[in-house]
């Protein structure tokens, strides 16, 4: 890997790129009064994150192919983010990679991956509490597809895509509320669940579902043509 200037750190082998993220405390889940709020980002509860490196988008059909030589994707274009990939593929190709790199790239744990997303803020969407076209790809109103990673703007942490595009895969398993939540930001793991969280809104989802606190949930095999990921470490 190679450091350039502005502290965007770019794998050799895919050109993914990672920015560093400060860590913090902040109040994860939503308040009771937020308009599209479910019952599972409850209760809020304060969790502090460690710094990390968390990759500036969404891994792209081509970098995808680069590693597992195929393109499950739905929706072809390749600087496009890759969909159709389970949270098992998703793993393989982080093995992969790490195997050629010598590298400890992850899936974002679900706390990192809403800090991450929020960057400093408490609104529904890491902008304010509207949303919009100019802003984010979602709700089928942009093109009625995915778009090419980082056409909109970054959140405030220089992460693009945050919102919208394509959910995104989290190394968690499914929790059906935030009881018993770590509060040191690392993954929470249930071995007894193949239940596995995504974040972060699609291309065709409603605006609610592409808040910074809505999460849900599939079976870590299971592949959907609006679910990708983006890596970290």
């Amino acid at each position: 890997m190679s450091k350039n200037i502005s502290q965007v750190i770019t794998d050799e082998v895919t050109g993914i790129q990672f920015i560093p993220i400060v860590g913090g405390d902040f109040i994860m889940g939503s308040p009771k009064t937020e308009k599209g709020r479910q019952p599972e980002e409850g209760p809020q509860h304060n969790v502090h994150i460690a710094a990390f490196h968390m990759a500036c988008f969404e891994v792209t059909q081509e970098q995808y192919m680069k590693i597992m030589g195929e393109n499950p994707s739905d929706i072809i274009g390749e600087n496009c983010p890759v969909d159709g990939v389970s949270w098992d593929d998703a793993q393989e190709f982080i093995k992969k990679l790490n195997v050629i790199n010598n590298t400890q790239y992850r899936l974002p744990s679900e706390a990192e991956w809403e800090y991450a997303c929020r960057a400093n803020t408490s609104t529904r969407f890491f902008f304010g509490d509207d949303i919009n076209v100019e802003q984010v790809n979602y709700g089928g109103k942009v093109s009625c597809r995915n778009s090419p990673v980082g056409i909109h703007p970054p959140n405030g942490f220089g992460l693009y895509d945050m919102h919208g595009n394509v959910f995104e895969w989290c190394k968690d398993t499914w929790h059906g509320t935030y009881e018993g939540s770590p509060v040191d930001g690392i993954a929470w793991i249930d071995e007894s669940t193949v239940e596995k969280v995504y974040r972060g809104g699609a291309w065709n989802a409603s605006a609610h579902f592409c808040r910074s606190a809505f999460r849900y949930h599939r079976p870590k095999t299971s592949s959907y043509y609006n679910i990708g990921f983006r890596l970290a470490f």
